[in-house]
């Protein structure tokens, strides 16, 4: 009974769904919660550049732990391919998404 749930939990995990999509939504708040606060100015390139930065894949964090450590080249560049490969769909996706958000926060 469980073992198709515990599945599709692995599946959720190994693929990054997660982190494709609850980190970009946790930036959205982020953002908003500052233009509330007035810590972030309302131009909306400004806003979009800060939101994009939240759906980028973690690259950078992966080359230098594998640098530092001098271990799992070949695993970090299997984890590389499927990071690029998911965050081309999740990039389009969540662009579009936040230009209409940031279109929407501008008039208000």
């Amino acid at each position: 009974m469980l073992g198709p749930i515990l599945v599709h939990i692995r599946m959720n995990n190994m693929l990054g769904n997660d982190r494709y999509v609850a980190l970009p939504l946790i930036g959205v708040l982020v953002v908003k919660g500052a233009l509330i606060f007035g810590l972030v100015h309302s131009d909306p390139l400004y806003l979009f550049v800060l939101l994009l930065q939240f759906s980028l894949p973690p690259a950078m964090n992966i080359g230098i732990m594998t640098l530092l450590f001098e271990a799992g080249e070949n695993e970090c560049s299997v984890i590389m391919l499927w990071t690029y490969a998911f965050a081309s769909l999740s990039i389009t996706f969540w662009s579009a998404a936040f230009m209409w958000l940031v279109a929407r926060l501008a008039t208000v």
